[in-house]
């Protein structure tokens, strides 16, 4: 009985480095993982899995794809007056996402300090600090 609770804790602790891993991988690579695991876990566990692992812009740009394509959509499909209401829709969208990829003021900070810790060590200012 003992021996199957650790194992079960120890399969548990493994799926959370996992995850903590996965969290902190560039963008293109954690997709690329979650796509190749996404195959052998079931539908729950993978919006579950995909909610953990995805920082905070990356999950709204997900939404903000969706909604572009919904928009699409319904813009073949409806009268001019509702395309053009689409329209600024989409318009909003556009100042919804440049708003998403600016820096935050943790983020400036962040690069500066990093900044002008590697100057005082190396000579050279090469650091940009992202929530990515």
């Amino acid at each position: 009985m003992f021996t199957i609770f650790r194992i079960v804790a120890s399969l548990v602790g493994l799926a959370v480095i996992a995850l903590a891993v996965l969290y902190f991988l560039p963008h293109e690579t954690k997709l690329k993982t979650f796509e190749a695991i996404a195959g052998i876990l079931p539908e729950s566990l993978k919006s579950a899995t995909e909610e953990i692992i995805l920082t905070p812009s990356e999950s709204r740009e997900k939404i903000i794809g969706k909604v572009e394509e919904n928009l699409e959509t319904l813009k073949a499909e409806v009268s001019t007056e509702i395309k053009e209401l689409i329209e600024e829709t989409e318009d909003l969208l556009t100042d919804l996402k440049a708003k998403n990829d600016e820096q935050s003021i943790t983020e400036i900070v962040k690069t500066k300090l990093a900044n002008q810790l590697v100057e005082k060590e190396l000579g050279t200012t090469t650091v940009e600090c992202k929530n990515e």
